[in-house]
């Protein structure tokens, strides 16, 4: 566990029209040594008996979360809602035991998983994660690993940057350039990061912890025609006994039979299941220190909806929504792989009705990108005719 460099320069690791076959119409491949290709479609192969073939294969005492791109966030009761959100945020906190190779508990490990979203033309796609982890002994040892990994695919090549920092439990970093890595060889602990690069994923293992995380990254000029499904999977080994903390904060909600919720327990009066999670990812206080430059109008965005009152909220949702969920919309209004401009818009209809922003900044804005006239999406007319904004005081 010295402090040796780990992989801080880019990593480019394999083109996936060698690594990966394609199975069925939709064109994917299967996780190659967990799930084969049967009537053309990925199955999961024991002992990881559930799961998408395509993109995450579980054993039965697992339980996993989910982010593909697009994105979509899956919790830990397998339900899946969209998830519009170019930011960073907790995806999960919990405590785990700690298993030696006889299945004895020899400790814990506390557990903080934070991922970040990122733009490419009108998409937003998983762009990484963030790992902090606190193993205590119950002899007294202790050992704190902080890491963060971030990648990014072009025509199959597929590239890892990675960061970490050996004996500090940071879940918002700084991150240095320490390896790590760690063993354990008397208690069979470990904790590894590694590329598959059969399966073009980066992994995070710490298995006596239960842990196991795998991601893929978002390829930005194959895009739908990607073989390997981007994303991210967090798999927890249910017999390490986890509990759940930081409920009122992470977005990958806890297993129902474990004290956790349903999307459906979460939802705020007044909105519906996907409104309700979008509202609770920009309320929360995260950290916004992802690698790209969104970070500041994430922020922005988080002040203006604490500006709403719960009637203004509903307005501003009903009203703006649109403007993080209409793709083309998205790529017209930035066709860099920022979301400023977009978030700079949405913040500004958010203020629209919950400060005293006239909605033709909003209108502006729209106009100055050359989105006014954009067609077939019906909110972009109505907005510009002035039905979606506050009616004028007479």
């Amino acid at each position: 566990m010295k402090g040796l460099l780990l992989a801080v320069s880019l990593a480019v690791l394999i083109d996936i029209s060698v690594a990966v076959e394609v199975c069925g119409s939709k064109g994917r491949g299967c996780i190659e040594g967990q799930a084969l290709c049967v009537d053309g479609k990925c199955v999961c192969q024991p002992p990881n008996t559930w799961g998408d073939g395509a993109f995450g294969c579980y054993a039965p005492n697992t339980v996993a979360a989910q982010v593909s791109s697009d994105p979509k966030l899956q919790n830990f009761n397998n339900e899946s809602i969209n998830f519009p959100y170019p930011c960073r945020y907790l995806a999960t906190h919990l405590l785990t035991e700690l298993r030696n190779q006889d299945n004895l508990q020899v400790g814990t490990c506390e557990i903080m998983i934070h991922s970040f979203n990122a733009k490419y033309r009108g998409k937003f796609f998983l762009h990484g994660f963030d790992v902090a982890l606190n193993i205590r002994y119950t002899s007294g040892g202790t050992v704190k690993l902080s890491s963060r990994h971030y990648g990014i695919a072009k025509s199959g090549v597929y590239t890892f940057k990675n960061q970490g920092t050996v004996g500090e439990f940071y879940q918002n970093g700084p991150w240095g350039n320490d390896d790590i890595d760690y063993n354990d060889y008397i208690n069979n602990v470990h904790v590894t990061v590694s590329k598959d690069e059969s399966n073009n994923q980066l992994l995070y293992q710490a298995e006596r912890c239960g842990l196991r995380i795998s991601f893929v990254p978002y390829d930005v000029q194959d895009r739908r025609a990607q073989l390997s499904i981007p994303g991210l999977s967090i798999a927890i080994n249910t017999d390490n006994h986890p509990k759940w903390m930081s409920k009122g904060e992470v977005m990958a909600l806890a297993p129902k039979d474990q004290n956790g919720d349903l999307f459906a327990d979460t939802v705020i009066t007044g909105f519906s299941v996907e409104e309700s999670v979008f509202i609770r990812a920009f309320e929360n206080e995260y950290v916004q220190n992802m690698p790209l430059d969104d970070k500041g109008k994430c922020y922005a965005t988080h002040k203006a909806f604490m500006k709403c009152t719960r009637p203004e909220l509903r307005q501003a949702i009903k009203n703006c929504f649109w403007m993080m969920k209409k793709s083309r919309f998205i790529f017209c209004m930035d066709k860099s792989q920022s979301s400023r401009k977009i978030l700079k818009l949405f913040a500004t209809c958010m203020k629209v009705w919950c400060a005293t922003t006239p909605c033709s900044k909003a209108q502006d804005l729209i106009v100055k990108a050359g989105c006014d006239t954009i067609r077939d999406i019906p909110q972009v007319t109505a907005f510009m005719k002035g039905e979606m904004c506050p009616p004028v005081p007479v």
